[in-house]
């Protein structure tokens, strides 16, 4: 439904204006508005009177049928904080919407987006329907000329699920061993902890024993000191009870070989007994260490890979009684990545991806795959007016696809269409593909409690040391066009977290603000942030390119 494009662009800039003035905008006001306005149709006004007076998006109730609430909406769960947003949209843009005191202003496509007080705690008696227990209230009050005065409530029942972040009461010390029977199992450093570990499927771990209820928390030793959580869910107990033996490394094997999309890769070969739980990091731009617990030296022999453009040196150190390590010495010139896994004799082969020659036209030639997350049955975030996210995420996809392609580059799509796609089953995709980059497109969400007024625009992720150069270029380009930032952010997402090329994840914007979701329906707005995109790794490769002339 559009509306008047004055009343869209003075929305909109509002808000940029609010959130952007510390960004270094390349474009002038006037350039801004005259792109802006550029995205609006001039269409008449017209208002569906069978439509719904005031629809509710979020917060969203238990109704799996459908993604909006109906008319009287009654959420169970913790009460909300004394601030909480609320946003959906109305049938008649020229009307008046007041929730729980707080005059709202309406986008002309009818959608609102609301931080209000949350209503009085109210405590019910056991004789009401939902007694006992603690409610309170939204009020949303709404007059139109089309429609009659209408009053919706949203009801907060405090029944607050249990705490989760904490493992049950309670250890049982139990001397065993636990393999790893789940792909995408993760090690944690304490509980609750960030994940630390990922552990291939077949890995084995000695445990000294669980935490106590239904749901085990297995306590695996790793080096001297270090200890990690794994989930039961993702280990089988071995009968075997014996602490898993040490092994002695020998010897470690370093070759050059071509992948079949003609990039050179580095292969390194560390002969094992057993798959013992490792780690590999880079620690310096210079320097990847791949660490092995349970491991002791006696490697009196290392086959240097010779030739290789990414790797000039092997050397292995012992860490400490049970941990061995294996320094990798690297170009960042030519570095773009590593990936492992246990071979059918339980060595450990370790690849490390070279950076092609980049070509004149700096993505000429690169094999980038481009992933529009959610999809299918997974909506993920809604905007105000109902537009799901992984609509915005597939238009800009394909906006990016049209740049990069025109740039001579190679897409890989994760999906072309309106389809479910796992999140593990686009890492997997990926990774058989051994792309030269990853980058993930979503449109962000908040999570309730915090003031949207002060998130807006994109944010741009990463999770490893070889990505961040990307990401930071990635970023700078967003910005210099004029679209408000919201942060370069490390982070540990799925989509972030492969290693096996530089990987990147954007949010693009919020769906949750009425004027930005408005942008999100049109062509122009993704075709702008796709040349940004382009714009950004363009200026990052050409970079690379004078790196590695200078390097020959």
């Amino acid at each position: 439904m559009r509306r008047h494009p004055f009343l869209a662009l003075t929305c909109l800039l509002i808000v940029v204006a609010l959130t952007a003035c510390a960004t270094h905008s390349v474009l002038t006001e006037d350039a801004r508005l005259a792109r802006i306005e550029e995205t609006w149709a001039e269409t008449p006004l017209e208002v569906d009177l069978s439509a719904p007076p005031v629809t509710v998006v979020y917060p969203r109730g238990p109704w799996p049928d459908t993604l909006l609430a109906p008319s009287d909406s009654i959420i169970e769960g913790s009460l909300p904080p004394e601030s909480l947003f609320v946003l959906g949209s109305v049938a008649d843009p020229r009307g008046t919407l007041v929730i729980n005191g707080i005059s709202v202003p309406i986008h002309p496509d009818g959608g609102w987006l609301a931080w209000v007080p949350r209503g009085p705690i109210g405590i019910l008696s056991p004789g009401e329907e939902y007694g006992p227990g603690r409610i309170s209230t939204v009020t949303i009050d709404y007059r139109s000329p089309s429609h009659e005065q209408m009053q919706r409530r949203i009801l907060f029942l405090d029944k607050p699920e249990p705490i989760s972040g904490h493992p049950p009461a309670g250890f049982v010390a139990k001397q065993t061993q636990v393999m790893v029977s789940e792909q995408n199992a993760k090690i944690r450093c304490g509980w609750p902890g960030t994940y630390d570990l990922f552990p291939p499927r077949g890995t084995v771990l000695d445990a000294v024993g669980h935490t106590g209820g239904a749901r085990k928390l297995w306590k695996v030793p790793l080096g001297d000191g270090i200890v990690g959580w794994i989930e039961d869910i993702y280990v089988t107990e071995s009968p075997d009870a014996r602490p898993l033996r040490l092994d002695i490394i020998p010897s470690v094997v370093g070759k050059v070989k071509r992948n079949a999309y003609g990039r050179e890769l580095t292969v390194i070969e560390v002969p094992l007994r057993y798959r013992h739980a490792y780690r590999i990091q880079q620690v310096a731009p210079d320097q990847l260490e791949l660490t092995v617990y349970g491991a002791v030296s006696q490697t009196d022999l290392i086959i240097q890979p010779f030739g290789s453009r990414t790797v000039d040196e092997l050397f292995w150190s012992q860490v400490d009684s049970t941990t061995w390590k294996l320094t990798a010495q690297i170009d960042p010139v030519w570095f773009n990545g590593w990936d492992s896994a246990f071979d059918d004799g339980n060595d450990l082969v370790w690849t490390i991806f070279t950076t092609p020659e980049i070509e004149k036209r700096p993505l000429e030639g690169l094999r980038i795959v481009v992933d529009p997350g959610h999809g299918g049955v997974d909506y993920s975030a809604i905007g105000p007016t109902g537009l799901p996210e992984k609509t915005a995420n597939l238009m800009l996809a394909q906006a990016l696809t049209r740049e990069l392609q025109k740039a001579g580059a190679e897409i890989i799509p994760t999906r072309t269409t309106d389809e479910s796609v796992g999140l593990y089953e686009r890492v997997d995709f990926a990774r058989e593909r051994q792309p030269d980059l990853l980058l993930s497109l979503h449109h962000n969400a908040l999570g309730q409690g915090i003031n949207p007024a002060n998130h807006h625009g994109a944010s741009v992720h990463y999770n490893h040391r070889h990505a961040h150069g990307i990401a930071e270029a990635l970023y700078a380009s967003i910005r210099n066009g004029g679209w408000p930032v919201n942060g370069l952010r490390y982070q540990d997402l799925a989509l972030a977290r492969p290693t096996f090329c530089p990987a990147v994840l954007v949010e693009a914007g919020f769906m949750m603000h009425p004027g930005e979701e408005a942008l999100f329906r049109t062509e122009a707005y993704h075709a702008d942030m796709a040349t940004w995109l382009r714009e950004g790794l363009e200026t990052y490769y050409a970079g690379v390119r004078q790196q590695q002339r200078d390097d020959d």
